[in-house]
């Protein structure tokens, strides 16, 4: 079958080795965002001090969200958002600033449109879980006008880790079809990525050990 649009690799600029034999660049777009804009740290001194000199910032933008009611109640701690700004660091990333928002679609998004707005990649963890509160996965998909399909290769896979009796097996495979599925081997809740029209929006569970393996193994 025909490549979907978010499946499909595309050409890229970039000079590390990362190219197929036909020439393309095998990165899916939201991910060849963030090799792009990483740099060596000679190079990225060396554009600084020039940049400065000239009196502008060429840095990308990138925001960090942690989605949960519980998180604003004071229920639990955000280590999700200490852990990303950390692992951005260390990869030559900037963080433009971190936002809590709850499990609420409108406020959701809202401010994730916002986010996408004034940010070239927002990365976001939390409400991506079968239960009811859970609403990340639309909100997403209703600020990139996508519908939903049934992944069945998802599906199979959660069937053979947690039984077919798995009440949220068919929730968890529901996904929105422009998203580039980041697989959970952790977990039931699948991340997703979207990259459309500029904008980059990366997402990921809010289980830290989930969240952990996805964002090393996957996003970075």
């Amino acid at each position: 079958p025909r490549a979907s649009k978010m499946d499909q690799r595309i050409d890229c600029p970039n000079t590390i080795p990362h190219r197929g034999a036909n020439g393309q660049c095998l990165y899916p777009p939201w991910q060849k965002v963030l090799r792009l804009d990483r740099e060596t740290p000679a190079a990225c001194t060396k554009r600084n001090k020039h940049q400065t000199n000239r009196g502008i910032n060429m840095s990308p933008t990138i925001e960090i969200i942690a989605i949960g009611t519980e998180l604003l109640k004071g229920t639990i701690v955000n280590t999700n958002g200490r852990e990303i700004a950390k692992a951005l660091a260390e990869k030559g990333f900037k963080c433009l600033r971190q936002t809590v928002l709850p499990d609420d679609n409108e406020l959701l998004v809202k401010g994730l449109r916002e986010a996408l707005e004034r940010s070239k990649i927002v990365i976001a963890t939390g409400g991506l879980g079968p239960t009811c509160d859970d609403v990340t996965r639309q909100a997403a998909a209703e600020i990139f006008h996508s519908g939903f399909l049934l992944n069945e290769a998802l599906a199979d896979e959660l069937k053979q880790r947690y039984g077919s009796a798995s009440a949220s097996i068919a929730d968890q495979a529901n996904v929105p079809a422009k998203a580039h599925i980041l697989h959970n081997p952790i977990g039931t809740a699948p991340g997703l990525a979207f990259s459309e029209g500029g904008m980059t929006l990366v997402l990921m569970p809010g289980v830290p050990k989930e969240m952990r393996l996805m964002l090393h193994e996957q996003a970075l």
